[in-house]
């Protein structure tokens, strides 16, 4: 259920794995779901809605979402935004195909913090981020469905 929701939050960043199989990525993936799972406990409730994609309000889904950024780089250990990395991942997820790099920078770029010098807001930037991704996302192309 949870490599859904991961699918979607990775779909822009699978680039730096392009030496792995979709299948690699997947398992890579739930590797990382299952220890952001163990780090913040989810209830059922929460994990059906992150997986329908919407947003619980608890702010052990908005961590949970922030630990995710952390392990793919989205995210610092502070809990602050990384936008070159984010940019890198693009670039390398969509090599040769500019339209799509411009939309993926688009929708980064559209999504990013509006301020993340605060340290310790990294559960709400993260949740910020996701409902952005959520309501953009399929505005500039991106199908969330077939995630």
């Amino acid at each position: 259920m949870v490599v859904k929701l991961l699918l979607m939050f990775l779909y822009f960043v699978t680039a730096s794995y392009a030496s792995r199989t979709p299948t690699e990525i997947k398992n890579w993936i739930l590797a990382e779901a299952l220890s952001c799972s163990s780090e913040v406990q989810l209830s059922e409730n929460e994990l059906q809605m992150l997986v329908s994609h919407k947003l619980p309000n608890s702010k052990s889904s908005k961590c949970y979402l922030a630990c995710v950024y952390k392990k793919v780089g989205w995210l610092d250990a502070k809990g602050r935004y990384q936008a070159d990395k984010v940019k890198s991942f693009v670039s390398d997820e969509y090599a040769g195909d500019a339209a799509k790099i411009e939309a993926s920078q688009k929708l980064f770029d559209t999504c990013k913090p509006a301020d993340d010098k605060d340290e310790g807001q990294d559960c709400e930037r993260a949740n910020t981020m996701t409902k952005c991704f959520l309501e953009h996302g399929p505005k500039m192309g991106f199908n969330l469905d077939t995630i």
